[in-house]
């Protein structure tokens, strides 16, 4: 299981953008750094945003595992 973030690395330092907290004490991290350009277009989206759609496949009419199977081999 992984979980992203979206964050500002300064200095060493890693800032979560929406102020989230990191409650991982130890583990292994995969850094992506976008030019500055590209964090300047990326609108900012609060967890609760998020999480409203917490849940949103499980009304869906067909199995949700195979459409989420089927989206990724798209990608």
């Amino acid at each position: 299981m992984y979980k992203a973030i979206l964050a500002i690395y300064d200095n060493g330092k890693i800032f979560p953008i929406d102020n989230e907290k990191i409650t991982v004490k130890k583990g292994k991290v995969l850094l992506t750094f976008l030019d500055d350009a590209e964090i300047s277009e990326i609108p900012a989206i609060t967890t609760q945003e998020i999480l409203k759609f917490k849940g949103t496949l499980k009304s869906f009419p067909e199995d949700s595992l195979q459409f989420q199977r089927e989206i990724r081999n798209e990608w």
